[in-house]
């Protein structure tokens, strides 16, 4: 029986090592997939002594760090992203008769907007969370707006689907605060991602109702509108991402003799993107209420349009939330 040990024991180290040569590859793979993007900038003023100290967020935008002054980290991103908090107050003030799903939605908007100018204004993890947990939860709220209003559904399939939907967001809110590094950043764009596209396929699934009978209906072309600027946006973003050391003088490939701060023209095109993506579905809700014809877009300051309730038949107090 001795005589049969050696060859097993030389067949299993080899079987081991081979598992191991496999195992170094994929990680190898793995790890120059995730660094093809580059979230940590070396791009850091030279006179401004950071305020906040060393970066600690997972991602570090194309913006010289603490250029303007050394109590904001990103200057610009930190100003445009009020952008987002003005539109959410926008969306709420505008329609105080909304149902609460809506002002759900647009309050949302503003914490992400406040946690925004958080994490510009620092780079730390803490601050990080708080722009980005607030993202997931506005593309859920988007989302359920959406499918909602496309399949008229009754209250105990809302009921299950908002359960669904806080246990996505709160799996998912745990994912985003307690990775790091790349895998934080892949989680939460893989999270946020999945649920802003679902939202937007809704709302494109209700605009091509509304064109199909209607081409020249107000709600039309202001979605139109909001998805130019949505697409314009997610533009900016990709550039300031992937091509940062060519439109960033602080690098030597740079192309450009000033930075166009990508990112913070994100913050504001994404704004007006989503806030006139968004009155897509209330304007429809409002007529799935009160019937057609009894919605009609105005606009305020001759720029910002807002959804008017015209002779409605009843209260939207009455209505499910």
């Amino acid at each position: 029986m001795t005589g049969f040990k050696s060859p097993p024991s030389r067949l299993m180290r080899h079987v081991h090592a081979t598992i191991l040569k496999i195992d170094s590859h994929d990680k190898y793979h793995q790890d120059c997939l995730l660094s093809m993007v580059q979230l940590q900038r070396s791009l850091a003023s030279i006179v401004n002594e950071p305020f906040w100290g060393q970066v600690t967020s997972s991602v570090d935008w194309c913006e010289i760090n603490y250029e303007v002054t050394p109590y904001v980290a990103e200057f610009f991103n930190t100003i445009s992203s009020l952008a987002m908090a003005i539109v959410g107050l926008w969306g709420s003030v505008l329609h105080p008769w909304a149902e609460t799903r809506f002002h759900v939605a647009f309050l949302s908007t503003v914490a992400v907007g406040l946690g925004s100018v958080a994490f510009h204004g620092t780079l730390q993890k803490f601050s990080q969370a708080l722009d980005e947990v607030p993202m997931l939860y506005s593309a859920l709220a988007f989302a359920y707006i959406g499918i909602n209003q496309r399949y008229k559904l009754s209250r105990p399939t809302r009921m299950l689907l908002g359960s669904i939907l806080t246990l996505h967001a709160a799996l998912t809110t745990y994912l985003v605060t307690a990775f790091e590094g790349h895998y934080q950043f892949l989680l939460f764009h893989l999270s946020f991602g999945t649920a802003q596209t679902y939202a937007l396929y809704q709302m494109v699934q209700i605009y091509r109702r509304r064109k199909r009978r209607n081409a020249k209906d107000n709600a039309v072309w202001i979605f139109e509108r909001g998805l130019l600027c949505y697409f314009a946006a997610f533009g900016c973003w990709l550039t300031d991402m992937l091509l940062c050391e060519y439109v960033n003088p602080g690098y030597p490939e740079a192309m450009l003799p000033l930075n166009p701060q990508f990112h913070a023209w994100w913050h504001i095109l994404i704004s007006m993107g989503l806030y006139n993506l968004a009155l897509l579905t209330l304007y429809e809700r409002v007529e799935t209420l009160h019937g057609q014809g009894t919605a009609r877009m105005e606009f305020t300051f001759y720029i910002i349009p807002y959804v008017r309730v015209s002779k409605p038949k009843k209260s939207y107090d009455t209505f499910d939330k």
